[in-house]
C-alpha cells in the first residue's frame, strides 16, 4: 500500500468521523449538559443562575432552545434575591442564517417572567453583568450584527424598575405582547399592558 491510498484511507476515516459527530449532535437533545451550562452562565455573570425545570436544545435547519424555570440571582446589594425569573421560555434559530450576513430568529415565547431593574447611588445597576474587554469594543465605523426576529409571543411579563431618581418603584405589567414581521417588511404589534393604574391595547 503506497503513501497515497494511506492518505485516501485516512482522510475517508476523517470524514466519516466528522459526519458521525455532526449527525449527533443534530440528533441529540444537548440539553444533558444543563449543569454545565448553569455553571458557565454562572461564572460569567458573577451570579447564581439556575434552570429548575426541564432544557431541551435540539440542532437542525431550524434550531430550537426551551426551558423552564430560569433563574438568575440579583445583585448582592439587593433586598430581592432574584433579578429575573422566567417560567417557560423557548427560542428558535433559523441555524443557516448563522452563516449568512443576518441572524433570522424565527420565534422568542415568553410566559410568566420577571425582571427586576435597580439603581443604587455609587453602584453600577444590577444589569450591568459583564464588563467587555477594550478589545471587544467596537471600533468607529465597524458595523454590528444584522438581525431579524418574525415573531415574539409574550404573556404575563412583570419588570420593576427600582432607581433613586424616583420616590417609588415603575411597575410594567404585560398581560400580552405579540409581534409579527409580515413579508412586506412591515410589523404587527398588539400588545395588552399597564403601567400602575394606566392601563392600554395598542395594534
Amino acid at each position: 500500500m503506497n503513501w497515497r491510498k494511506i492518505l485516501l484511507w485516512a482522510g475517508s476515516g476523517l470524514l466519516l468521523l466528522l459526519l458521525i459527530t455532526t449527525s449527533a449532535l443534530f440528533l441529540t437533545d444537548l440539553g444533558v449538559f444543563k449543569p454545565q451550562i448553569e455553571r458557565w452562565v454562572s461564572n460569567q455573570t458573577g451570579r447564581s443562575f439556575s434552570i429548575e425545570g426541564q432544557l431541551e436544545i435540539s440542532l437542525g435547519g431550524q434550531s430550537i432552545v426551551a426551558a423552564k424555570g430560569v433563574r438568575l440571582a440579583n445583585a448582592n446589594w439587593s433586598d430581592d434575591d432574584l433579578m429575573l425569573e422566567i417560567g417557560d421560555v423557548e427560542v428558535r434559530v433559523n441555524t443557516w442564517s448563522l452563516l449568512a450576513g443576518r441572524i433570522e430568529i424565527d420565534l422568542i415565547r415568553l410566559e410568566d417572567t420577571t425582571i427586576r431593574l435597580e439603581r443604587i447611588e455609587d453602584v453600577k445597576p444590577n444589569w450591568e453583568l459583564i464588563t467587555a474587554s477594550p478589545s471587544a469594543a467596537k471600533t468607529p465605523g465597524e458595523e454590528g450584527i444584522d438581525w431579524l426576529i418574525s415573531q415574539i409571543d409574550i404573556e404575563r411579563l412583570h419588570i420593576v424598575y427600582v432607581s433613586p431618581d424616583r420616590t417609588g418603584p415603575l411597575d410594567l405589567h404585560v398581560e400580552r405582547l405579540n409581534q409579527q414581521h409580515r413579508d412586506d417588511d412591515y410589523l404587527e404589534l398588539t400588545l395588552e399592558a399597564r403601567i400602575g393604574a394606566w392601563s392600554g391595547v395598542r395594534a
